[in-house]
């Protein structure tokens, strides 16, 4: 879980959270009073689901 960054698929401002499931990644964010669905998403090539 971190602030997102320019490059992250949510609002500046939020948090966004990943967790790693299987051989992909549940990724959604939150804001105040607002959040993003989760998304099952692929991992990234080095095994990671966000950029760190």
């Amino acid at each position: 879980m971190r602030q997102v960054r320019i490059t992250d698929p949510a609002p500046l401002g939020a948090t966004i959270y990943a967790i790693r499931a299987g051989a992909g990644c549940v990724v959604g964010w939150v804001q105040a009073g607002a959040g993003g669905s989760p998304q099952v998403v692929g991992r990234l090539p080095g095994g990671t689901c966000l950029p760190e």
